[in-house]
């Protein structure tokens, strides 16, 4: 038993999962402990306005550089995946140059349509934006690379700089400090992502010639085409549920889903992510090769390994979510915790998708994964609009779950059939 424990903590492929698990991991508890203290620096007002800024700069910062940052992992050259570097900064540069633009053209409008404490706080939203896709792209960078330490270090600069910046301007007294902290947070980010790439790496001017930025662009323009509108449609899926519930059924049932979902999502999400990430670069490497039926076998053995880690932590979740909830949180959450094993099953699949996702973007299917997030979102309307009529809360989520599920299952079959058909092609 000692001796297989031993073989499977020396796989590199399961030291890089847990090297990227623990790095979310700790990502993500910085910001937890530091909202205890800015729960107290900040008002309510002050949080609501920077979930309005975040919500809007979580969108455009996802598709800013129209989805190009996710063809450096697939770029064989280094030469060619520093030129998609420079391809993806010059958009990043130009999208946020005119969403600024747009922000003070517009400012009538927009002034009568969104609730904020100042307008002023909304010329944030471009440094947001420009920051999380600048991320993007240098995750993207050291996934290709394997330096999967430098990701780790980049999550937790930004959650860590992130939440110092906060609490020092709460300190001080300024009331848009959750705002600028975030801007400063990413900006040191940046440095610390330079500095990472610079210890390695050069990076010169000659990277964004017009012309060699022009044909990449031509060349992966599925992926402006197809994954850019795809993107917005799967974050208006994610951030859309609530906003349904609201309108379908009250306030409180979409904070019963919300905290119940971001609990259990959380966890869930932080080893799918992880998991995916070191697959994707696994995946390209094979399918580089022609290796198909070794990247069907490295497919199944991904998924089994999410798929197994999760099922026992939402079964206990599924059976015994109330009582947990209630003991933990308080007896008003118990309703969350029994919520739980209405859309478990949807969550399972949901995560093991993450593997599926990355295969999408190795084998050009921009225009399939369009396709899905846009019948996943109008069967998602569809569900409320006819069974909010006829259903309590939690079997219209329940109908909603095994109709996510359908969709996915669907799309992996899909891509694992076209697999096989690349597969009998050699």
């Amino acid at each position: 038993m000692n001796v297989n424990i031993k073989k499977i903590f020396a796989n590199p492929i399961v030291n890089n999962i847990l090297l990227l698990f623990s790095g979310t991991g700790i990502s993500q508890l910085i910001p937890f402990i530091a909202s205890l203290f800015l729960s107290r620096i900040y008002t309510t007002t002050d949080f609501g306005d920077l979930a309005l800024v975040m919500s809007i700069s979580g969108v455009i910062g996802n598709i800013v550089a129209l989805r190009y940052e996710l063809v450096i992992i697939l770029q064989q050259k280094v030469s060619k995946a520093k030129g998609i570097m420079s391809l993806c900064f010059s958009l990043i540069l130009l999208n946020c140059s005119v969403i600024f633009v747009l922000l003070i053209l517009f400012q009538p409008v927009f002034m009568g349509k969104l609730d904020i404490s100042y307008y002023s706080l909304l010329y944030s939203v471009p440094f947001i934006a420009g920051g999380i896709g600048m991320y993007n792209v240098f995750e993207n960078w050291f996934n290709r690379q394997r330096e999967y330490k430098n990701m780790a270090y980049i999550k937790i600069a930004q959650s860590s700089m992130n939440s110092i910046a906060k609490l020092a301007l709460g300190f001080l007294g300024i009331s848009w400090g959750l705002i600028g902290g975030t801007v400063i947070g990413y900006f040191i980010t940046f440095l610390v992502c330079i500095y990472l790439f610079s210890r390695k790496e050069s990076f010169s001017f000659k990277y964004f010639s017009l012309q060699e930025m022009k044909k990449s662009a031509i060349s992966y323009q599925d992926f402006s085409k197809y994954a850019t509108p795809g993107g917005l449609l799967n974050s208006l899926s994610l951030l859309g549920l609530p906003m349904l519930i609201v309108y379908f059924y009250s306030t409180d049932m979409a904070g019963i889903y919300f905290f119940a979902n971001s609990l259990i999502g959380i966890p869930v999400f932080i080893l799918a992510n992880a998991v995916a990430q070191v697959f994707k670069k696994e995946a390209v490497t094979l399918a580089q090769l022609n290796k198909f039926k070794d990247l069907r076998h490295l497919i199944r053995k991904f998924q089994q390994i999410v798929f197994l880690i999760i099922l026992l932590f939402i079964f206990i979740l599924s059976l015994f979510g109330g009582d947990i909830f209630s003991f933990l949180f308080g007896l008003q959450w118990q309703e969350s915790g029994r919520l739980i094993k209405f859309f478990a099953f949807y969550l399972m699949i949901g995560t093991s998708f993450a593997i599926i996702s990355a295969l999408i973007d190795i084998l050009r299917l921009q225009k399939a994964s369009l396709l899905f997030n846009a019948s996943l979102l109008l069967s998602q309307i569809g569900v409320f609009i006819i069974c909010s009529s006829y259903m309590r809360f939690e079997y219209t989520l329940l109908v909603n779950s095994i109709v996510g599920s359908v969709h996915y299952l669907i799309l992996d079959r899909y891509v694992k059939n076209k697999i096989k058909r690349d597969e009998s092609y050699l």
